[in-house]
């Protein structure tokens, strides 16, 4: 499976007993307009009594990297995962010039469905699935989203 992460916490280590050290790496493969030479680093003190001092002890550092890590993905601009985009896109690739707008709206009962509206045709609507899934999940309800958008082009 390729890293869709646009930064992987690379690594964290201790340095001369003082500071913790975290570093950022972007992994800009696919934004080659955005890329950037140098990884970014993160230094905590490890006295909690310093301005920028945590007391972290490396097992605390690696968690702290885990819980960036997890930030890091959260502000991913990916609207898509990539099963979700392989989908979509194999639903759509007839009709791929044509698609208007695709979207995730409310079917009732708990249920949310996807709409792809094309030039000409009537919505198609795609099977449901339960509002508690994390299917589409960064999808927001009833709005349309261009094939740029989705990155679907």
């Amino acid at each position: 499976m390729k890293n869709d992460k646009k930064y992987t916490i690379t690594s964290v280590s201790k340095s001369d007993n003082t500071k913790t050290d975290i570093q950022i790496t972007p992994n800009f493969r696919e934004y080659s307009d955005k890329m950037v030479d140098n990884p970014i680093f993160i230094s905590f003190s490890d006295n909690p009594m310093e301005e920028n001092g945590y007391g972290l002890t490396l097992g605390a550092a690696k968690r702290l990297a885990k819980d960036l890590n997890e930030i890091v993905d959260s502000c991913n601009d990916e609207i898509l995962d990539d099963e979700e985009k392989e989908y979509l896109g194999n639903i759509i690739k007839p009709f791929k010039n044509d698609v208007n707008y695709i979207a995730k709206e409310s079917g009732g009962n708990n249920l949310y469905t996807i709409a792809i509206d094309i030039n000409d045709c009537p919505i198609i609507y795609l099977p449901p699935f339960e509002k508690t899934s994390l299917m589409y999940k960064n999808m927001k309800i009833n709005t349309g989203y261009t094939l740029q958008e989705l990155n679907l082009m």
